[in-house]
């Protein structure tokens, strides 16, 4: 699912971060959405890009496939805009493009809510996700 292909993430950090995100991560989306899509803003104001976005991740729970999709289903690349505490806690996810389903979309938010960043580093970010069942 998020920043997800074949329904599930390929890849994502343990908790307490010990190991981040890799590109690989994000199996099913091509390295140029990402870099185009995957980006933050930092309390100050400074813009980050997907590569320096992947050591602040410490915690990036995935979602599964909901109960409801059955068969193949076609959907297209959603984005969430998180806002984030200075605490790295995620207090509000706005979904700016829908994955197509809103059963999707809402284990996405319910997803992205659990996800925990390094104190003081990211004000914002905005997250492409990705599903691909059959």
């Amino acid at each position: 699912m998020l920043l997800l292909g074949s329904g599930a993430w390929a890849s994502a950090a343990e908790p307490g971060g010990l190991n981040p995100p890799r590109p690989s991560g994000f199996a099913g989306l091509p390295e140029s959405v990402i870099q185009s899509v995957f980006a933050a803003t930092t309390p100050s104001g400074k813009m980050l890009s997907a590569q320096q976005i992947r050591p602040l991740i410490l915690h990036m729970p995935l979602p599964k496939k909901p109960v409801g999709i059955i068969g193949y289903v076609r959907l297209k690349i959603g984005v969430f805009l998180l806002t984030v505490e200075s605490d790295g806690t995620v207090s509000k996810v706005e979904k700016l493009q829908s994955n197509g389903q809103r059963i999707l979309d809402d284990e996405v938010i319910r997803h992205l809510k659990k996800w925990r960043f390094r104190p003081g580093s990211i004000a914002e970010i905005r997250v492409p996700t990705y599903f691909n069942f059959q």
